[in-house]
């Protein structure tokens, strides 16, 4: 687990407005060019952007790599830039049907679980 980036994703996930989240649109484009989800706001914020963490001007969260090069696979770029396995990035950030409906308190709760390594 990448502890900075994590300590991070808390903060942001601490500061969405609570009418603003919704998980179950990870595929979903809004307005604001976030995906409304926990990582659609993970990819707006500066600190994450500056990380490599972007959301592009179609909307598509992109890792650009310090070596230039850029992912664009969703599963994978949570994977790599949070280092998570596989399931924890599932159940983290909704493609899984147990927290599309997770509240802020819930995501807020989970990103505290995986940090203390519970999750």
């Amino acid at each position: 687990m990448h502890q900075k980036r994590m300590e991070n994703l808390l903060r942001v996930a601490r500061a969405i407005p609570p009418k603003e989240l919704d998980m179950r649109a990870i595929t979903s484009r809004h307005n604001c060019r976030t995906l409304h989800c926990l990582a659609g706001w993970a990819g707006v914020d500066p600190w994450m952007r500056r990380q490599g963490l972007r959301i592009d001007r179609d909307g598509d969260l992109l890792l650009h790599r310090r070596d230039g090069t850029v992912a664009g696979d969703l599963l994978s770029i949570l994977q790599e830039f949070f280092d998570l396995p596989y399931s924890t990035v599932v159940w983290l950030f909704g493609f899984s049907s147990a927290n599309i409906h997770a509240t802020k308190r819930t995501v807020v709760k989970n990103v505290r679980l995986v940090l203390a390594g519970k999750a």
